[in-house]
């Protein structure tokens, strides 16, 4: 199933079957996808891979996936880059550690696969938009909660 627009996504978790389940997916779907199992790998393959949308994981040993995101949003070429969280978590508190360290969607695992596609559609759509560094987007930021089978998907968006 090919996209219009694909992405470079990266996928970010220690934990390999999910990371390899995931980056399958995002390949069936038409998009480039790299794939690292560590924080620190992470952040030495965004900078070559360049990446439209990571998919990182909150909870991984070393660095964690908030280190991680913190990283990148110091890197100015990765400053129009969308952060996913995706994790096992799903309480009130991480939440809102994720909107702060500079994630734009939050995603309960087991991810919903058609969710999951609907939302890097929706960052496919707003590439464009994101070559405008973020410090210089005005918008308010609001959460939208969508109901799937397997929990909520959680955004920022412009409000």
């Amino acid at each position: 199933m090919q996209t219009d627009s694909p992405l470079r996504v990266l996928v970010v978790d220690d934990d390999r079957d999910n990371a390899d389940t995931l980056i399958r997916l995002v390949r069936f779907w038409g998009h480039s996808a790299a794939v690292a199992y560590s924080g620190v790998a992470a952040l030495e393959l965004a900078g070559t891979f360049q990446p439209n949308a990571v998919l990182l994981d909150l909870a991984m040993p070393g660095l964690s996936g908030f280190d991680v995101a913190r990283r990148l949003r110091e890197r100015p070429e990765l400053d129009a880059t969308a952060l996913i969280a995706v994790t096992g978590y799903g309480d009130e508190e991480m939440r809102q550690r994720a909107w702060r360290r500079g994630f734009e969607w939050f995603l309960r695992k087991p991810a919903d696969p058609a969710a999951l596609q609907s939302l890097l559609a929706e960052v496919a759509a707003q590439v464009v938009v994101r070559t405008i560094p973020a410090a210089k987007r005005t918008k308010k930021l609001a959460v939208v909660r969508s109901q799937t089978q397997n929990g909520s998907v959680e955004r920022k968006s412009g409000a």
